[in-house]
């Protein structure tokens, strides 16, 4: 896909995202100001800065971001008993049943796996995932992005287990069955390892 089409479907699916709000009853009807230091996550404490909640305009948009992805590097290096796939950070091939991902780069470079593709990214590049295609973001060096899924669904939810499991776990993720079912809890499937 073009960079042309990509921005058309993120323009696309932001203007649908606010012709959804604006029709629903109680859509909000001021503008949404987010301070740098702000995190606006309906959820609970996270480690994730959400510039925008599902909350800010009935779920239809969630934002996370500015995010430094894991580098292969730091996984190497990170001590984990368990499987390669699943360490802290590693982000496993999945699918949405329900939401697009976009990942725009706003610094380093990065990979993002798409289906059968593989886009090689830098700051101003953007990716779409669209649902129920297997995807997985990979990060290269200081890789800074932010990733936006349409709608919202339970994303913010989503990291806020994901932080709590994570922290009874030592800092490490869950095994592999439980970090599978905390996806399926939120409309997601693991359908395989991070790609290299």
């Amino acid at each position: 896909m073009d960079r042309r089409t990509v921005l058309q479907s993120l323009i696309a699916a932001v203007s649908f995202a606010s012709v959804r709000t604006q029709s629903s009853a109680d859509a909000k009807k001021k503008g949404l100001l987010v301070h740098f230091d702000e995190n606006r996550n309906r959820a609970g404490a996270s480690g994730d800065h959400w510039l925008v909640s599902g909350e800010d305009n009935n779920g239809a948009l969630g934002i996370v971001g500015p995010q430094r992805l894991i580098t292969t590097a730091e996984l190497e290096s990170s001590a984990s008993s368990s499987p390669a796939a699943y360490r802290a950070g590693n982000i496993p091939l999945h699918i949405h049943y329900e939401q697009d991902e976009y990942w725009y780069t706003i610094g380093g470079q990065g990979v993002i796996h798409v289906g059968g593709q593989k886009f090689s990214v830098k700051a101003g590049d953007l990716v779409m995932g669209p649902r129920g295609v297997p995807h997985a973001p990979h990060g290269h060096g200081h890789w800074h992005v932010v990733t936006m899924w349409q709608p919202a669904g339970t994303m913010e939810e989503f990291f806020h287990e994901l932080e709590d499991e994570k922290r009874k776990a030592g800092g490490k993720l869950p095994p592999p069955d439980e970090f599978a079912a905390l996806f399926a809890r939120h409309g997601m499937k693991i359908v395989g390892p991070p790609p290299e």
